[in-house]
């Protein structure tokens, strides 16, 4: 029993670190309305969330048996996105984007008005650290 719940608690940890060290460049960010996402908490277009790649979000190992995406490390997680012009935003992952190509994101209308510089609703050559 011992054995077992090291093994869990260095799977934890493994888990963590990972996610703390997950860096993304060359992805494009857009702007969507945030509901009730992927890991479970509800928001709207004036808090600061974003939600990332189906790739990305799936490849941080859930710690012991869980598969369920609102068990995802990366819920809840602080994220800062750069976007070209030294422009940044840091938002709360609260979802995932099914249809994002790897690395990139959407953004609440909040967080996404902090990255553009006109009327766009796409910015390319973005990049995004979990912190």
């Amino acid at each position: 029993m011992r054995y077992s719940a090291t093994l869990l608690a260095a799977a934890f940890i493994a888990t963590v670190e990972y996610a703390q060290a997950l860096t993304v460049s060359g992805g494009d960010a857009t702007v969507f309305d945030p509901s009730t996402g992927a890991c479970g908490f509800f928001n709207t277009g004036d808090d600061f969330v974003v939600g990332i790649d189906f790739f990305s979000f799936s490849s941080v190992p859930i710690a012991g048996v869980s598969t369920t995406p609102h068990r995802s490390p990366l819920c809840g997680r602080q994220m800062v996105v750069s976007a070209p012009g030294d422009k940044t935003v840091t938002a709360t992952i609260v979802d995932v984007c099914s249809g994002c190509r790897k690395g990139s994101v959407v953004l609440s209308p909040a967080a996404f008005d902090q990255i553009i510089t006109s009327d766009v609703d796409l910015v390319e050559g973005i990049s995004w650290t979990v912190v």
